[in-house]
């Protein structure tokens, strides 16, 4: 699990993105120095530190993705989660870490798309 999708609120009239998926989960471990099953084992524990460092990674695979060289560290994505409210911040990290859902009603083939 390492975490999917993508969300954007509005910040004291700026949009700010999060998208978190697979370079988002690579900007977190290399923020926290640990894998990201750890920190998502810290988020459960209750541990802020590593809901900030889960949500730098998804903003800054955000601004990637979209071309946006804003610099953006801790700092800045602990303003956006107190913008937003822990409520919300934890909203978007529990739609993030969900289990797919199946689509079709069927799962795939083990080796087929």
């Amino acid at each position: 699990m390492i975490g999917s999708g993508v969300y954007e609120v509005e910040i004291d009239g700026e949009k700010v993105g999060f998208q978190f998926g697979m370079l988002a989960s690579i900007e977190t471990e290399e923020a926290s120095g640990m894998v990201i099953e750890d920190v998502f084992k810290k988020i459960a524990k209750g541990f802020q530190k590593y809901i900030a460092l889960y949500f730098l990674g998804g903003a800054v695979a955000y601004n990637k993705f979209h071309g946006i060289e804003k610099t953006i560290g801790i700092p800045e994505v602990t303003i956006y989660i107190e913008q937003m409210g822990m409520e919300r911040a934890l909203e978007i990290y529990m739609k993030s870490i969900a289990a797919p859902q199946i689509k079709n009603g069927k799962a795939p083939v083990t080796g087929q798309a």
